[in-house]
C-alpha cells in the first residue's frame, strides 16, 4: 500500500468516506497531469511519423508519375 494512500486514509479521521473521496481525488489529478504530459509528447511524434508515413506512400506514385510524363516528351 502506497504512503500517500495511508496518509490520506489516516488524515481523514473518523470519517472513512471523505478520506476515500479526497484520495480519489488526488489520484484523478495525478492521472489527469500524467495523461496530459503524456499527451503533450505523444501527438508531436505521431503527427511526424503520420507525415513520414503519407510521404513514403505517394513518394513511389509520384516517381511513377514524373517518369511517366517524362517519357511522353522525349517521343
Amino acid at each position: 500500500m502506497p504512503p500517500i494512500f495511508r496518509y490520506l486514509i489516516a488524515s481523514s479521521g473518523e470519517n472513512l468516506q471523505d478520506g476515500l473521496v479526497h484520495l480519489a481525488a488526488v489520484y484523478r489529478e495525478k492521472s489527469n497531469y500524467l495523461f496530459d504530459c503524456l499527451s503533450r509528447v505523444v501527438t508531436p511524434a505521431a503527427t511526424l511519423f503520420v507525415g513520414f508515413f503519407i510521404i513514403g506512400q505517394t513518394a513511389p506514385i509520384l516517381r511513377l508519375i514524373l517518369q511517366s510524363i517524362n517519357s511522353f516528351g522525349g517521343v
